[in-house]
C-alpha cells in the first residue's frame, strides 16, 4: 500500500473514532490529547494484547475491533506509534464504527 493511502487510513480512523463527549486526558507517552478510551497501536505490538500503552495491539484492524466495543457509547482515540503498518486488505469502516451523536 502506498504511504499516502496508509496515511489516509490513519487519518480516517482518527476522525471516525474520536468523540467530543467524555473525559479528556493527556497521553504522557505521546504528548497527545486522548478523548475517552485510548487504544494504542504499535508495529511491535500483538493483536492479542488489550491496546494499552504498555501492551499495544499490532494492527489497525485489531484497534478498530477494540474500538467497536465502545462505538455509540464511549469516545475512542486510537494512538499509532511511529512505524509502518501494512494492510493485507482495505480497512473497512462501517456503521459499527460510528460514534454517537456527540462524535465528530
Amino acid at each position: 500500500m502506498k504511504r499516502g493511502a496508509l496515511l489516509g487510513v490513519v487519518c480516517l480512523l482518527a476522525a471516525t473514532l474520536i468523540g467530543v463527549a467524555g473525559v479528556s486526558a493527556a497521553d504522557p507517552a505521546h504528548g497527545s490529547l486522548v478523548m475517552g478510551i485510548g487504544i494504542h497501536v504499535s508495529p511491535d505490538g500483538a493483536d492479542t494484547r488489550p491496546g494499552t500503552v504498555q501492551a499495544p495491539v499490532k494492527t489497525p484492524e485489531a484497534a478498530r475491533n477494540l474500538a467497536r466495543k465502545h462505538a455509540g457509547r464511549d469516545p475512542v482515540t486510537i494512538i499509532f506509534a511511529d512505524g509502518v503498518y501494512y494492510l493485507d486488505q482495505t480497512l473497512l469502516l462501517t456503521d459499527a464504527d460510528s460514534g454517537g451523536k456527540a462524535a465528530l
